[in-house]
């Protein structure tokens, strides 16, 4: 069995394919014969070995590929030749470029001294002449014959064992074939629960797992199903309808917990290089930066990215969490500096930052902003706009304290009653007594306030409904809470703020639009504060006063009353109690209506104006309006991005007559391409090139 190994390898080495094998009887003229080489196999390299001349343990190791009959010019001997004719005649023939002489390959194969002539194995036979009659004397032999059978023996015990290692190789073949296919269905359903964001694994995937009994009773047959992950049971359904995952998960390949984890690791490295190949492609980009403290009370920092396709199609990628050893400006510009090392992506092509107001990222002296500007001039910070609103927002329950107590009211009504699962059932089950979807109260967002809106529309429509639930519930909290809920001053603030909150709300959600410009985002500020204005009119405080009043006659809340006289200040030359003809409607319209207005719009103002964006804006003016920029808009685009002013100015009058001829004057981000593209592949707009890109 040895031997015969080795033999096959000297075969498979040959690359020789053998279609077929032809064994025939004595009588017949041909015994075995090989229709084709294969493609690798060289006569010309591999005639020496093959040549009989070499001796018979030639012939044994060329068993399959039979007699070597060179197609030559035969030598000449007294007039007389070999003749190629004689192969048809004798198959076994063969003929010896070295010693040119012919020999028997099957003689040769089956040698033995004792038994087979050595003229036709060992010395050969040249004597043309009788060449006929000692050729048919020879294959009428016995020795022949002997050697004849030992060589189809051989072909055919070649052949067996041979199509044993097809079968083998085959089968292994088969097998890798189905384990790939079976590792792609263990990755599809991978990426379906990392889509998700589902858990993978529970606490025990042994005979210790809680859901143990439950799986033995869903499939008594498989006594291998002890799953609590969502991987495994995911795999266990979808294995109810395909066969490969059923056959597979009878031993469990491919599911222990470190693969699963090189998979997601394998997904992830796959998805970032080609976030990372799509911001070379774009070369200039902007970052996003914030930070906020996990579950484990670890400080994790975010990073997102934002660049443009090459049709100026906006994309913001979300990188990765990293976790900061130290909250500092300097601690995370090195934490940035070095994610941006780990990507390969190059600083200097950095054009933009947003971060919130923090002092670690925007502080004038020490804050990442600022490191990064010094580095990268060009690098403009933009506080985060949604930011800002919120800090507007903030603002407005800092300056009136009736809204400030309104949002405290709110917040201690939510732990009341959600806090407990006793009182929330109380609530459900009022508001299913009334014929009303149950719906719980919303929680106050520290750092969303425009989320509030939501809490405040919770509280407004199951208005009725809270109080019926604080009168259930027999508690000292309860009549407390119902106290201070039943008053107008609650209903009233809570009316107004809704009001607010709906304008504001809708400059919350444009803002976080991706494909916004600055441009469009100030249009959309602009607005917000002439509604804001318009809102503040005799009109619109009736309508609220008269809202509340209906709360309050509905549930006979006493109405408000007159405010209490304040004393003047000492400082003031007081001492005397503040004198007041004011009523108590015009009351609140002064201190809470219009404060609440004033308040919010004129944070607005001043908070918005500080934003670092009058460069972007220019440069959005430039590129997506019809409006021609002067010298002076131009000279600061110049001096910012460093490029040719004359060159700027004639790129502008080209680029807005070819792209007004088009009609494709709009704010939005992705709609000059059709000029700028390809007219910068041909350098018609170098220095547009230098400016537009990094803008976007």
């Amino acid at each position: 069995m040895m031997n015969f190994h080795k033999t096959h390898q000297r075969y498979l080495c040959l690359k020789i394919k053998v279609k077929d094998v032809k064994v025939t009887t004595e009588n017949s003229a041909t015994v075995t014969t090989i229709d084709n080489y294969g493609p690798s196999f060289n006569l010309k390299t591999d005639s020496y070995k093959r040549d009989p001349g070499r001796g018979p343990s030639a012939a044994k190791e060329f068993v399959l590929l039979g007699a070597y009959q060179p197609n030559i010019k035969f030598p000449t001997d007294n007039h007389r030749h070999f003749c190629r004719a004689w192969y048809q005649l004798y198959p076994w023939l063969e003929f010896s470029e070295m010693t040119k002489k012919s020999y028997c390959f099957v003689c040769r194969f089956g040698y033995s001294e004792s038994r087979f002539e050595k003229a036709f194995t060992i010395d050969g036979y040249d004597n043309w002449k009788m060449a006929i009659s000692k050729f048919n004397k020879h294959q009428a032999s016995s020795s022949h014959k002997y050697a004849n059978e030992l060589w189809i023996n051989a072909c055919k015990n070649y052949r067996s064992n041979d199509d044993v290692l097809k079968q083998l190789d085959k089968q292994h073949e088969k097998q890798n074939l189905e384990n790939r296919m079976y590792l792609k269905e263990i990755i599809r359903s991978i990426l379906f629960l990392a889509k998700q964001g589902l858990a993978f694994r529970g606490h025990r995937e042994n005979d210790q797992s809680e859901n143990k009994d439950f799986c033995k009773a869903l499939c008594p047959t498989n006594h291998t199903l002890n799953f609590l992950g969502n991987l495994l049971e995911l795999l266990e359904l979808r294995s109810i309808e395909n066969e490969l995952i059923k056959s597979k998960l009878k031993s469990l390949k491919y599911t222990h917990h470190s693969i699963q984890n090189e998979i997601l690791n394998l997904i992830q490295e796959n998805i970032l290089s080609q976030i990372i190949f799509e911001i070379k492609d774009a070369k200039y980009f902007s970052i996003m930066i914030d930070e906020t403290s996990d579950i484990s009370r670890h400080e994790q920092v975010s990073l997102v990215i934002r660049y443009t396709d090459d049709q100026f199609h906006v994309y913001e990628r979300f990188i990765g969490f990293e976790r900061a050893s130290s909250t500092t400006g300097d601690g995370l510009f090195h934490l940035l500096l070095e994610w941006l090392k780990k990507m390969d992506l190059n600083i200097n092509h950095i054009v933009g930052q947003c971060y919130d107001g923090a002092s670690a990222m925007s502080g004038i002296y020490k804050g990442v902003a600022v490191r990064l500007t010094e580095l990268v001039p060009i690098a403009i910070y933009i506080h985060c706009n949604g930011h800002i609103l919120n800090l507007c927002l903030v603002d407005v329950a800092k300056a009136v304290v009736p809204v400030r107590n309104t949002f405290g009211i709110m917040s201690s009504l939510y732990n009341f009653i959600e806090g407990s699962v006793k009182r929330h059932k109380v609530f459900e089950d009022i508001q299913k007594e009334v014929g009303l979807a149950p719906t719980p109260l919303k929680k106050l967002s520290d750092t969303r306030w425009a989320c509030r809106f939501q809490s405040l529309k919770a509280v407004l429509t199951r208005y009725p409904e809270i109080i019926i639930a604080l009168e259930e519930i027999d508690v000292g909290d309860a009549f407390i809470m119902l106290k201070v809920i039943q008053t107008f001053d609650f209903g009233f603030h809570i009316h107004l703020m809704i009001k607010v909150f709906l304008i504001t709300n809708i400059l919350s959600k444009y803002l976080q639009k991706s494909n916004v410009s600055l441009t469009q985002a100030m249009v959309q500020v602009n607005v917000t504060i002439d509604s804001l204005k318009s809102l503040k009119n005799e009109e619109d405080f009736n309508r609220i006063w008269s809202e509340a009043m209906s709360v309050c006659d509905a549930k006979n809340i006493d109405e408000p009353c007159e405010r209490r006289k304040r004393k003047v200040p000492a400082r003031f030359g007081g001492g005397d109690v503040l004198s007041t003809t004011l009523s108590v409607k015009d009351s609140y319209r002064i201190y809470s209506f219009d404060a609440v207005v004033d308040v919010i719009i004129s944070s607005i103002k001043q908070r918005f104006d500080k934003n670092n964006i009058h460069i972007v804006i220019l440069c959005e003016k430039l590129f997506l309006t019809n409006v021609f920029l002067d010298d002076a808009e131009l000279t600061q685009i110049v001096k910012f991005y460093n490029v040719n002013y004359d060159d700027l100015r004639t790129e502008q009058r080209l680029y807005k007559v070819a792209l007004g001829e088009k009609n494709q004057w709009t704010l939005s981000l992705a709609r000059p391409v059709h000029v700028t593209v390809h007219q910068r592949e041909e350098n018609r707009y170098i220095q547009f090139d230098k400016t537009n890109i990094r803008t976007l």
